[in-house]
């Protein structure tokens, strides 16, 4: 088996699952949490699960990012990726600029920067429509993303000598603020 699937077999189980369609932009939920270039399949497959944990059910996907159905994020997810809406962007730019204007969306971004806001002060100015940006888990959000297309940017304060959170941790956080509970 193991030859056949090119991996090792967990538990001695293997499925085969047929890919679900991406869902069209103007389809997806009033809540959508964006991933922008995000590579570690671990970290995307545990913030499917946080999405799903805390009422988040559209997720778009930066071109250069990793696929939440890739393998082990799945797995990660426990399934989750099953119940979201996804959206594979082919233009990332375009897109916002849709959500933004077209799609009437709020766009928060998650940024440690000076001028972010906290969280904790954030939760009430969450709009019912919108999008939240969690960057990659080494360089952040595109700046120039940051600059055109924020309404908000959010921070997770921490203690001094830590600079960040995992990207997953911080996800956890972020939904739990914002989702729709």
């Amino acid at each position: 088996m193991q030859q056949i699937v090119g991996h090792r077999i967990h538990q001695s189980l293997q499925a085969v699952a047929e890919r679900p369609q991406d869902t069209p932009l103007k389809e997806l939920g009033d809540r959508i949490l964006v991933l922008d270039r995000l590579l570690d399949v671990q970290n995307v497959g545990a913030i499917i699960r946080s999405c799903h944990a805390f009422g988040v059910n559209s997720v778009m996907i930066h071109p250069t990012g990793c696929s939440p159905l890739e393998r082990r994020a799945i797995r990660v997810s426990m399934g989750s990726i099953f119940s979201m809406k996804l959206h594979h962007s082919t233009d990332f730019a375009a897109d916002l600029q849709w959500l933004k204007d077209e799609g009437n969306y709020q766009i928060v971004a998650t940024a440690n920067d000076d001028d972010s806001i906290s969280v904790r002060d954030a939760a009430s100015s969450f709009r019912t429509r919108g999008v939240m940006i969690i960057g990659n888990e080494d360089q952040g959000i595109d700046r120039e993303f940051l600059a055109k297309y924020t309404d908000l940017k959010v921070k997770i304060p921490v203690d001094d000598g830590i600079d960040s959170l995992n990207a997953a941790c911080a996800a956890a956080v972020l939904l739990f603020a914002w989702g729709n509970r």
